[in-house]
């Protein structure tokens, strides 16, 4: 029986053993012929904790270590750009900070 692997980007580590490997892979819909995307979490057993977040990784199946945790990572492949979305400079709606204003000076006739 061959062992399935994936590749993913780690997004994050939980403990010192343990990484969430995000996949994903496009589908067609076969009525619509639609292309979309199907992103899939696995909870990756990483025993020498080597690899950090943000790493495009190999991950295999195996025996189940605990619960959720079915997968190992063998080996890294790259890195990826993981951006946290920080809005600088930008306004949000309803979260605009209190513009001070002015005051005028009376006029007098």
């Amino acid at each position: 029986m061959s062992r399935i692997t994936k590749q993913g980007v780690i997004i994050r580590k939980m403990d010192g053993r343990t990484a969430v490997v995000e996949t994903f892979r496009m589908r067609v819909h076969p009525i619509y012929k639609k292309r979309f995307k199907i992103v899939k979490k696995y909870i990756a057993d990483d025993p020498e904790n080597k690899f950090n977040v943000g790493d495009i990784v190999l991950i295999r199946e195996c025996r189940p270590l605990s619960k959720k945790k079915k997968f190992e990572v063998i080996e890294r492949i790259g890195a990826a750009d993981v951006v946290e979305e920080k809005i600088k400079d930008e306004e949000i709606l309803g979260a605009e900070e209190p513009k001070e204003e002015k005051e005028t000076e009376p006029v007098s006739e």
